[in-house]
């Protein structure tokens, strides 16, 4: 429920659907919440995406979306500011991104654009409600009552 909601969320950004296959794995703290897991999900046209997430285990928050042609590494994928490393065959090219305002500043501009200004909401419910579904199904799979 912590960390595990971001790479659903970006899968899900990513492909525009909802995966039709979910399974996961995971480890459950001495306390009864999960502190890390491994997933799997499937998506129409053939993309799957596996994630491992957790709180009481190291990473490199780094993300993989591999193709056909070619493979894009991102580094440190949710605080932002990182470069994108596409390669394909033999050569890769480096996309630096950066912003101007770290990536909370950039949530709470939004959440003050929603409330201040009217703007419709980044995140919507639908979406995050999508995300709560595929949540719960995992979460019943490692064995946390939902």
């Amino acid at each position: 429920m912590d960390v595990g909601c971001y790479p659903l969320n970006f899968s899900r950004a990513l492909t525009g659907a909802e995966p039709t296959a979910v399974h996961a794995m995971g480890h459950l703290h001495e306390f009864g919440v999960d502190d890390y897991s491994a997933g799997l999900l499937r998506f129409d046209h053939g993309v799957l995406l596996t994630f491992t997430c957790g709180m009481t285990v190291a990473t490199d928050w780094s993300t993989v979306i591999a193709g056909t042609e070619g493979w894009m590494t991102i580094d440190n994928t949710w605080l932002g500011d990182n470069d994108l490393v596409l390669t394909r065959g033999d050569e890769q090219e480096t996309i630096q991104t950066t912003s101007e305002v770290g990536c909370y500043a950039q949530e709470l501009n939004c959440f003050a654009a929603t409330v201040q200004d009217g703007e419709p909401p980044f995140i919507t419910a639908a979406d995050s409600l999508g995300n709560m579904r595929i949540l719960d199904t995992l979460r019943r799979q490692i064995g946390i009552p939902v």
